[in-house]
């Protein structure tokens, strides 16, 4: 599967963005799947996930390093 942008890939600062756009168009009883997940407790990296309704799978996941950053979709990588 490949995703396509107009133009180009969104940079790290638009998909946070569109992260916290999503969350506040969800409903009320759905933002808590919006996760911020810090997992080394620094900020070197920082993952925004969307998870399933148990909780259990990342329909979401966007990993930011300090030079880096990744997209995956349902466990796809997209970029």
């Amino acid at each position: 599967m490949r995703c396509c942008f107009a133009e180009r890939a969104p940079t790290r600062e638009r998909l946070t963005e569109i992260f916290f756009e999503l969350k506040e168009l969800a409903c009320a009883s759905q933002r808590d799947r919006f996760q911020v997940h810090n997992p080394h407790e620094n900020d070197a990296t920082i993952i925004l996930r969307i998870m399933d309704q148990n909780e259990e799978n990342e329909l979401l996941r966007i990993t930011q390093n300090t030079d880096t950053f990744s997209c995956e979709v349902m466990g796809i990588f997209i970029f």
